[in-house]
C-alpha cells in the first residue's frame, strides 16, 4: 500500500494538482492499494506562507510523514523540500510533463487530482531523482 500526498488547489467541487509544492494550500492524502485508491484526507499546507529557506521543506517533509505520507506526487519540489523528503524516507514522483497539456497562454499543467492518482497507478509518472521546478 502507497500513502501518497498530493498538493492540491481547489477550485468549484474538484481538486487539482498545485504548480507550486511549498506554496500549496492543500495536500491530498491519497491510499493507493493495487488499482484501487481512496481519497483519507485533505490537509491544509499551514507552512504555505512561511518564507522560503526558513525550513519550509523540513517542516512539510515532517508534517507529510505524520500523516504516513510515504510517497508525493507533484508537478514539482524544490531542492530544500525534495532533500527533507527523502530523509523522511517519502519517495517523489513527478507527473510526466509530456502526458499533460500546458493551458494555452501558457504557465503549468491543469492536472485533476484523479488523473493525476490514475498516471501514478498506471506508471506513467517518473520517480524524482532530483529536484524539479517548472517554469
Amino acid at each position: 500500500m502507497i500513502i501518497v500526498a498530493v498538493p492540491v488547489v481547489k477550485a468549484g467541487n474538484e481538486y487539482f494538482v498545485s504548480p507550486h509544492f511549498g506554496k500549496t494550500p492543500y495536500f491530498a492524502i491519497v491510499e493507493i492499494s493495487g488499482k484501487s485508491y481512496r481519497l483519507v484526507n485533505i490537509v491544509e499546507n499551514r507552512y504555505a506562507t512561511m518564507p522560503s529557506g526558513g525550513g519550509k521543506g523540513a517542516a512539510i517533509a515532517q508534517m507529510l510523514a505524520s500523516y504516513g505520507v510515504n510517497a508525493v506526487l507533484s508537478l514539482e519540489v524544490g531542492s530544500g523540500a525534495f532533500n527533507h523528503l527523502l530523509r523522511y524516507g517519502i519517495k517523489v514522483f513527478y507527473i510526466s510533463l509530456s502526458k499533460v497539456s500546458r493551458p494555452s497562454g501558457g504557465g503549468a499543467p491543469i492536472v485533476p487530482l484523479s488523473k493525476a492518482i490514475e498516471m501514478l497507478i498506471d506508471g506513467e509518472v517518473e520517480e524524482g531523482t532530483s529536484p524539479r521546478e517548472i517554469d
